[in-house]
């Protein structure tokens, strides 16, 4: 299976590199909206200190024609850790279906490699509505000392106003692992998101913003003890990210998000003086 999965996405991601026309995306940042991801024991009575990770995304996309595209993403995600995803779109009329391999890199010396899918499908009414549902996750049980599995989903539904792309959108990422013979840890990300994208004709910059509620949690099972614990923190946030045209084929990105708001579940308290932040900047550059 592991080599039927591996072959896909090599074949997925050479078909990319082997059109004209790359769209190459690049992205790196820091945040520390996380419980700490290496910790097996809960926080109980303590404080949310927040815990500081990076990130980062390359990603390839080509449009072969208007109703066939492929993609190719390595990435190092803050839930879902180091991931390789290679996807094929095909459009036919209003709907739009996606489906490709997604491989689970280094995450724990005993799973190197774990391999899964993802898939999609879109609804579009260009210019008046659309919806759109996408999830994936990595095969295997969680048996074993280092096994894992990556889950994530999203729904969202949007409609276009003169010069601004609204979406609501909800979106789960969790990461199960066995860290130990008989424990359990799950890291979990729950998100509500109003997204708003604006932008004018011959304006060379556009601007996202975002607001929303996260539930950050992370749970631990001891099977031996017969005990579950969870963790849980709730941010009220709200970001921005704005891209400019510095060339016909280059863009800058620029984003940040933070807290308008957040909060502990009892027992859980906020540090005092905590300053809660994600940022990150990269560019898109179109290999023609």
């Amino acid at each position: 299976m592991i080599k039927k999965i591996l072959l896909c996405a090599v074949f997925c991601l050479s078909a990319v590199l082997r059109l004209g026309g790359l769209e190459l995306t690049v992205l790196g940042g820091l945040g520390n909206f996380s419980f700490d991801t290496k910790s097996t024991s809960p926080a109980g009575n303590g404080e949310f200190e927040g815990t500081l990770y990076p990130f980062a995304l390359i990603r390839l996309d080509e449009t072969v024609s208007d109703s066939l595209e492929f993609s190719g993403v390595i990435e190092r995600d803050p839930v879902l850790r180091n991931r390789l995803r290679a996807e094929a779109k095909i459009s036919s009329g209003l709907f739009t279906v996606s489906a490709g391999p997604v491989l689970g890199l280094f995450n724990s010396a005993e799973s190197v490699i774990r391999p899964g899918v993802q898939a999609g499908i879109r609804f579009d009414l260009p210019g008046i509505i659309f919806a759109a549902l996408d999830a994936g996750s990595t095969f295997g049980s969680s048996d074993s000392k280092g096994d894992y599995e990556a889950r994530h989903g999203r729904l969202e539904l949007g409609f276009w106003l003169p010069n601004i792309v609204n979406t609501i959108s909800i979106s789960e990422k969790s990461y199960d692992s066995r860290e130990k013979k008989n424990l359990d840890v799950r890291n979990n990300i729950l998100r509500y998101q109003y997204s708003a994208d604006i932008y004018a004709k011959n304006v060379p910059f556009r601007v996202l913003l975002n607001l929303g509620y996260e539930i950050l949690a992370r749970s631990i099972t001891d099977h031996a003890a017969f005990t579950f614990e969870e963790d849980l923190y709730n941010i009220i946030f709200l970001g921005a990210e704005t891209s400019f045209n510095v060339k016909p084929n280059l863009s800058l990105i620029f984003g940040a998000e933070t807290p308008v708001y957040s909060w502990g579940k009892k027992p859980l308290t906020k540090k005092d003086k905590l300053v809660l932040f994600e940022a990150y900047a990269g560019f898109t550059y179109t290999i023609k």
